[in-house]
């Protein structure tokens, strides 16, 4: 007959590990590119994507799918005096391999009532839980890519530009897309996110960024939108001409309520407690 004393050891053992490997599995998503970086086009690559919305003309504001989707373009004028930029994907002038997100002809202006300027984003609404695999409890999102210009950057610029990236949720898709509601903005600081941005030391024509935001909830849909031309107190009109976003990558990761850290301790402790009673045992 088994020992007793074996046969608790060995469920209290059992119990403890899966307490701990419980705890300590941490679900994630790749929600837009990642793993596979042609997801919900985070490379920008999906013909169908391709086109061109914006500039042209004075009056009007655009805002619309670009090619079929998935992503989408905000592109905002000055009434009467700046035409919208143009926005395109795979489309007019685009640096480099053109398999990017491009804002061009960015430009401010001093008038009698102040310093103006365009502006302009690119935006993306996607499934928050696909697949149902996250809880809905709290949850970490980061978002990173890649950016650059025909510019010369600087820290100084691209603040004077209201460049930024930010996480949105409540956004629309389709043929009259919206983009939602921001829930952490990098150049206005919303929600609190830990935002770092790098520039290229040899060319001072790229960089990359990471926005991480610790939501209190998953967010579903969730999206995100790229933009530049959303300083609204301009100190000169030294402004990004233009930029290309490319290579971008939102994944969500499920936070660990205190209780379930609490279990691992107990594991943990539970592991300890076996151990110095076996310990016991064998000095006996």
């Amino acid at each position: 007959m088994k020992n007793p004393i074996r046969k608790l050891a060995a469920t209290s053992l059992t119990l403890a590990l899966f307490i701990i490997g419980t705890a300590g599995s941490v679900q994630a998503v790749d929600l837009i590119g990642g793993t596979n970086p042609a997801f919900n086009n985070g490379d920008f690559s999906l013909s169908s994507n391709f086109g061109t919305i914006g500039g042209g003309v004075l009056t009007t504001d655009v805002t619309a799918q670009i090619g079929s989707g998935p992503w989408n373009g905000t592109a905002r004028g000055v009434l009467g005096i700046l035409v919208p930029p143009t926005i395109s994907i795979n489309g007019a002038a685009n640096p480099g391999d053109k398999l990017n997100a491009t804002i061009s002809g960015l430009t401010a202006v001093n008038t009698q009532l102040g310093l103006v300027q365009n502006g302009g984003s690119v935006f993306e609404t996607v499934d928050g839980n696909p697949g149902g695999t996250l809880p809905a409890g709290p949850t970490q999102y980061c978002l990173t890519g890649t950016f650059s210009s025909t510019d010369f950057l600087t820290a100084n610029l691209l603040a004077n530009s209201g460049f930024g990236v930010a996480i949105t949720t409540g956004g629309t898709q389709g043929t009259s897309p919206t983009p939602g509601t921001d829930v952490a903005n990098s150049f206005t600081m919303l929600g609190g996110g830990l935002f770092t941005l790098t520039i290229d030391p040899l060319t001072s024509m790229s960089g990359s960024f990471s926005l991480i935001y610790d939501s209190p909830v998953l967010l579903d849909p969730v999206g995100v939108r790229l933009f530049t031309g959303e300083n609204p107190v301009l100190v000169s009109t030294s402004v990004l001409s233009n930029v290309t976003f490319d290579n971008i990558f939102l994944k969500a990761t499920a936070i660990p309520e205190p209780s379930t850290w609490a279990l691992a301790l107990f594991g943990a402790g539970a592991l300890v407690m076996l151990a110095r009673r076996k310990r016991s045992a064998a000095l006996s």
